[in-house]
Formats: C-alpha cells, sequence, structure tokens
C-alpha cells in the first residue's frame, strides 16, 4: 500500500471502502468515514474492493456543503 505525502494545507481523511460499482468509464465507490460516507468516482485503471483501506486527501477549495435538507 502507498502512502502519499501529504500537502500541509489539505485535508487527510482515512475510511474504508463500502461499496464498489463499476459504470464504465468510472468506479463509483461509497467511503466510509465514521458517521460520514463518500461518494467518490475514480478511473478504472486501480479497482478498490469493500473493505479496503483508503486514504483521501481533499483540497478544500474542491469541497462543496450540501445541508440536509437540501437548500
Amino acid at each position: 500500500d502507498a502512502t502519499l505525502p501529504v500537502p500541509e494545507n489539505d485535508n487527510l481523511l482515512e475510511g474504508e471502502v463500502t461499496r464498489a460499482a463499476y459504470l464504465g468509464d468510472v468506479i463509483d465507490y461509497r467511503i466510509g468515514l465514521g458517521q460520514w460516507v463518500l461518494r467518490v468516482h475514480s478511473t478504472p485503471d486501480k479497482v478498490l474492493r469493500p473493505g479496503d483501506k483508503v486514504q483521501l486527501i481533499i483540497p478544500p477549495e474542491r469541497v462543496t456543503i450540501i445541508p440536509e435538507d437540501g437548500s
């Protein structure tokens, strides 16, 4: 397992793949992060399986928060 260096100002999250679905040109993953679940799309060149541990680096400028009520 490769661990990437984390840029100082980015967010590093550790989680586990809970679901993977091949959609042709992308793989749609669900990543469990404690009480949260993130949906992640990836190219099919590296396939992860449910139960695989992962690290996500998410630049803050790429984050969009959507309230539960959808507004």
